[in-house]
């Protein structure tokens, strides 16, 4: 993961390093990601669904639980390639397990 951006308290864009097998990037259920306010205590936020952003293979649209409650600490997202975690280049090489993960800013 390179980078995430806050579209709404409920949806994040996360940008990856290169192009993901599409049918990868979407799915009904967190998709291996992790949300959680950045910060001590960090209140995880489910996120409910992953999408392919658009025509960008590389941005995963996540749909996460209103995180308005965190706005003044900004939030970290994760990736774990176990369990729901799926997303595959497009040569089916496996996105690896991210713990330290990306910071969206507060807003």
């Amino acid at each position: 993961m390179l980078s995430a951006t806050r579209q709404s308290n409920t949806v994040l864009f996360v940008t990856l390093s290169e192009n993901a097998n599409d049918a990868t990037l979407t799915q009904a259920n967190d998709g291996g990601f992790l949300v959680k306010e950045t910060g001590t205590p960090a209140t995880a936020y489910v996120v409910s669904a992953t999408a392919k952003q658009g025509s960008n293979s590389n941005i995963v649209e996540l749909t996460v639980a209103d995180m308005v409650a965190s706005a003044a600490a900004g939030v970290t997202v994760t990736y774990s390639s176990a369990g729901n975690g799926i997303i595959a280049d497009q040569t089916a090489n496996e996105m690896a397990t991210d713990t330290t993960g990306v910071v969206v800013a507060p807003w």
